[in-house]
């Protein structure tokens, strides 16, 4: 699954327009609201299936319009309106993007950081060091308002695609920590100096407590110390170390996969978000501005290829007998990285084989959005390759085209070879295949968690099915939905968002109601053994495999 970055998009969508306090007029709300509806009925696969069906979809609609009062109303009353509607449409992908107010000094919220566990939260650090004791309980409710109900609530707000995308939504330094979003949660709420929480402390004991909201941030969050070192992903998405200056033991840890190199020759920086994504990460990497050459900016970037052959020549050379692949934090990007890891550890015909293995297919929702925002496709050329003559609005159906039902092996490398000719960086190496197959530990141990997401899957999922173990907490990506992301700006507004174009399915065994399920699931008894460490999974994996 080739997807489009969250980070890029993230960091670099802007709310242009009127300012959030102004009021807009009814009829402009309502175009972009028809607009909004259109974007989502001409680009994604299929809005109504989660939904209810296009019926459900259309009285949603009319309702929405109903709303709008004649006065109108603020943008920001209007984007948390629009919310419910765009989650309706039931997947991860399929967004807007509300402009919410983050103060990371005085967040507001609980002060509290939960992390998932199973389908729970518990307490992975705390502000105040007499709350301490807290670290390692569940959340039980917010507000006398149960954790069951607050999730039912967060997922009437984002589309998820499965019952763990609701749980990313609400750990971390998301709708639990910042006032602003946890009033939209818990509009019950009324004091915002304090706020009543409920746990099951480690011990099982269940208690209520008032936390104050009134804090300043000038302190690192209080955790668990850990004595794993992992490899630091602070300047660039993915880097690798040898565990304690064991070369036996090796962590590639993969929190991202958009900011390397062969990304950007590859999608190259034809719009605004490719442009302001790459920029971020030649920045990020290299502590400057970038230059205003595109070429160079590309080649500031850190090489997924580079880094990549110096691991396996690493490992080669120091005997690596256990790698471990920490996919936890890896939100998705472009899938190619996974491509690449594949190719050095498993060799060329090995990711040749994996590609032409028939183990699921894509359908492609053709567009207006999809060909302006990808400028390289052009629907002449599919339509050489297709046997029926596609329009604008069509789709493309793998399993119904006999050119790529019948590929064999042979011709998805002659496919793949051109593709990677995009990829200069990587296509050296590929042609020459110094590298492929080049070192392989003998154990290769994937860690995920809801965080793995989008490319990120793609990228756990074809390491699983190479033989690598997978351990952790199940991915908050369904094996069988839409993805690959669209973006869109609302012309009245400015507000914009992602819209999904794609619809993956897998035929995999070890989806199971929508989820892909590790061959060691990490469970809060093994986190409370490791005593709550955040390297808990790293640990138990060492446990299983490191011996």
């Amino acid at each position: 699954m080739k997807s489009k970055s969250f980070l890029i998009t993230i960091l670099f969508c802007s709310f242009t327009g009127v300012v959030f306090s102004q009021r807009i007029c009814k009829d402009s709300l309502i175009q972009d609201i028809r607009q909004l509806s259109d974007i989502l009925e001409t680009s994604h696969p299929d809005p109504y299936i989660k939904g209810g069906g296009k019926i459900a979809f259309h009285e949603r609609l009319h309702k929405l319009m109903i709303f709008i009062p004649d006065s109108g109303m603020t943008k920001s009353r209007f984007q948390k309106l629009l919310l419910p509607f765009v989650a309706s449409v039931g997947d991860g992908h399929t967004r807007i993007h509300v402009s919410y107010e983050r103060n990371d000094k005085q967040p507001g919220g609980i002060p509290l950081l939960f992390k998932i566990i199973g389908h729970s939260l518990y307490v992975a650090g705390v502000t105040d060091p007499k709350n301490e004791y807290l670290i390692g309980s569940l959340l039980l409710s917010v507000e006398n308002i149960s954790f069951q109900d607050i999730y039912r609530r967060v997922i009437s707000l984002r589309g998820v695609d499965n019952e763990y995308g609701g749980l990313t939504l609400l750990e971390g330094k998301d709708y639990l920590w910042y006032k602003e979003q946890l009033q939209d949660l818990i509009p019950e709420w009324r004091n915002n100096d304090r706020i009543i929480v409920k746990l099951k402390l480690p011990s099982g004991e269940e208690k209520e407590i008032s936390l104050s909201t009134i804090l300043q941030m000038n302190n690192p969050l209080i955790t668990t110390r850990t004595d794993i070192n992992l490899p630091s992903t602070e300047k660039c998405e993915f880097n690798y170390v040898f565990l304690e200056n064991n070369p036996k033991i090796a962590i590639l840890k993969v929190d991202g996969m958009s900011g390397f190199r062969e990304n950007f020759e590859l999608v190259g920086l034809e719009n605004e978000y490719q442009l302001n994504g790459a920029k971020y990460f030649y920045k990020r990497f290299n502590e400057k501005e970038p230059p205003d050459n595109k070429t160079e900016i590309i080649q500031g970037i850190p090489s997924v290829t580079e880094m990549l052959k110096s691991l396996v020549i690493e490992m080669k050379k120091s005997g690596t007998e256990v790698l471990i692949i920490d996919l936890r934090e890896n939100g998705g990007g472009n899938s190619t990285l996974g491509q690449f890891l594949v190719y050095y550890l498993y060799g060329k015909d090995a990711l040749i084989k994996n590609l032409s293995d028939k183990s699921g297919y894509e359908i492609r929702k053709f567009s207006k959005l999809y060909f302006e925002e990808n400028q390289n496709e052009k629907l002449n050329k599919i339509n050489e390759k297709s046997e029926v003559n596609l329009l604008t609005d069509d789709y493309l159906f793998e399993t119904l085209d006999d050119k790529e039902v019948n590929k064999d092996s042979l011709d998805i490398m002659n496919e793949m070879d051109e593709f990677y000719k995009k990829i200069p960086t990587f296509y050296e190496e590929y042609k020459s295949n110094a590298y492929s197959k080049y070192y392989r530990p003998p154990k290769i141990i994937v860690l995920c968690s809801p965080q793995t997401y989008s490319s990120g899957f793609t990228m756990m999922k074809m390491l699983n099915e190479m033989g690598a173990k997978l351990i952790g907490t199940p991915s908050s990506q369904a094996g069988n939905n839409a993805g690959w992301i669209l973006n869109y700006k609302l012309n009245n507004t400015g507000l914009n968002g992602w819209v999904a174009c794609k619809y993956y399915t897998s035929f995999s065994e070890k989806i199971i109601n929508g989820v892909y399920m590790p061959d060691y699931i990490f469970t809060y008894d093994k986190l409370s053994k490791y005593n709550f460490d955040p390297n808990a999974e790293i640990k138990y994996a060492l446990e299983l495999f490191g011996k």
